[in-house]
């Protein structure tokens, strides 16, 4: 089984929606959360399955809970240049467009009323869910220079982008062309990127091995710590643990997870509190309101899309000058 990407939907009574993009398919797993006295544990139940809804890999994925639709809504977008949107109790697809692109990352917006989608030349777009079925791309909202798009979160107003080329943008939204800062000091391409509850401070992951700490407000790099010296490490910020000034950092091909403290009132510093040992590697996950943190394991590394995006371009621009 070959897990290509994971979403994750909480819900107000503690369950959780799953979904795994495995290949072109989609599959739907619920963990029922069952309380009995002070004990607690997750029932879990397979609850649907989407099979070969895209004609290649599917990159990116995201679950939301529309109050337009008034449907649990999953978004898809692939290697086959489209982005789909469907509906998850039902299994069926509502709709699907062309893109020009192939594309990288899709998420829903803070209020789940737009869907923004990225591509792998560094585009951003963006998608009314209402107006879904007369979508038709055109101009981006963003513009990453040809850099393949890592990680997007839209929150208090603001989206943040991370790329291929070692950049974090924060601009306004939904009036993107209005810059608020870069947060620039990496080394390699941004991995992921993970902002605390107070949206006042971003951690950021990358492929130099290294964690940084930023002021949102100002863009400002607080803190950095190196978590591995070797070329090939990746540095991958899995959650903000709720309220707290914890976070959870894993790093790619090591079967471990090292929680810090972000010392916020004092040095606004980043601190290791522990390592603990797992028996599998995680590159995901999420964090509950019943404070646990869930860990996903997945088969392609970023490195590895980072890598195929670049081959791929190569093959199109090859067949390009043949032609």
């Amino acid at each position: 089984m070959f897990i290509n990407a994971v979403s994750f939907l909480k819900e107000e009574n503690g369950d959780i929606l799953f979904a795994f993009a495995i290949n072109k398919d989609i599959l739907f797993i619920k963990a029922q959360l069952i309380k009995k006295e002070e004990e607690k544990n997750y029932h879990f139940e397979v609850i649907g399955k989407m099979l070969e809804i895209h004609n290649d890999n599917i990159n990116s994925l995201t679950l939301s809970k529309s109050s337009i639709l008034q449907k649990i809504l999953i978004c898809s977008v692939s290697d086959d240049k489209t982005i789909k949107l469907s509906d998850v109790l039902t299994t069926t697809e509502l709709y699907s467009k062309k893109c020009f692109k192939r594309s990288s990352i899709v998420k829903f917006s803070q209020n789940q009323n737009e869907i923004i989608y990225a591509n792998k030349v560094g585009e951003v777009y963006k998608i009314e869910v209402e107006n879904f079925d007369k979508y038709e791309e055109q101009e981006p909202i963003i513009g990453h220079c040809a850099s393949m798009i890592t990680d997007l979160i839209q929150v208090s107003g603001l989206i943040f982008t991370s790329d291929s080329d070692e950049k974090i943008r924060i601009s306004r939204y939904p009036h993107t062309f209005e810059i608020e800062n870069f947060c620039l000091g990496h080394k390699q391409f941004v991995s992921k990127i993970i902002i605390d509850p107070k949206v006042e401070l971003l951690v950021s992951g990358s492929g130099d091995g290294s964690i940084k700490l930023w002021r949102i407000r100002t863009g400002e790099l607080l803190d950095s710590v190196k978590l591995d010296e070797s070329e090939t490490a990746v540095t991958i910020p899995i959650a903000w643990i709720n309220e707290s000034n914890y976070i959870a950092i894993a790093i790619e091909n090591k079967k471990e997870i090292l929680i810090f403290k972000v010392e916020i009132e004092a040095s606004r510093k980043l601190r290791e509190i522990e390592r603990i040992n797992l028996n599998f590697e995680p590159t995901d996950g999420i964090i509950t309101s019943e404070n646990d943190l869930w860990l996903i394991g997945s088969n392609k590394t970023l490195q590895q899309q980072l890598e195929e995006n670049q081959n791929q371009n190569q093959n199109q621009n090859q067949n390009q000058n043949q032609n």
